[in-house]
């Protein structure tokens, strides 16, 4: 099966999810939790980056910009989701070929394409955090034609935002 489109990785991320439910509901969280990510209008659970988001809000109190922009790296550059589905696929012996760039590119760009605007609530953290989402729109004008993450605070009108580097695409 070629990821030639965003319809195709949300179909193979679909039957990995119901694979992962059925036979292993604890193995592989990242791989789940990204495989619920594209399947769902927003995503409430944060068991696996709960520890993340509350990094990033330390270090939003400590006005630590640049590490903020690192951690959120963590979640848009999808490198814990391809560590998990290599072992994934190596387990189910099925090939890996995804995994190898080019390959990797075009899966990363069909599956920013379905967490795009699908945003993450962080309510549950009980913090100032609300919600994390990827965007094309920045609230500051910026003549870069990119993505961006968005981090919302109940404390702020405005959210919290920078560019994805074009790299992590």
């Amino acid at each position: 099966m070629e990821m030639k489109s965003d319809s195709e990785v949300l179909h193979f991320l679909s039957i990995i999810r119901t694979d992962l439910e059925n036979y292993l509901p604890y193995k592989y969280p990242s791989l789940k939790f990204y495989s619920n990510w594209i399947l769902h209008s927003q995503i409430n659970d944060l068991k696996n980056f709960k520890p993340l988001f509350l990094e990033v809000l330390e270090l939003f109190d400590k006005r630590e910009r640049k590490k903020i922009n690192a951690k959120i790296d963590e979640i848009t550059s999808f490198k814990k989701l391809r560590e998990e589905l290599g072992l994934y696929l190596k387990e189910v012996k099925i090939n890996s070929i995804y995994l190898d760039q080019p390959k990797w590119a075009e899966f990363k760009k069909h599956l920013r394409n379905l967490v795009l605007l699908r945003p993450i609530s962080l309510k549950s953290l009980n913090t100032k955090l609300t919600q994390f989402i990827i965007t094309e729109h920045n609230y500051i004008e910026i003549p870069q034609k990119c993505l961006y993450w968005q981090l919302h605070m109940e404390t702020s009108e405005y959210p919290l935002s920078s560019p994805i580097e074009e790299s992590l695409y």
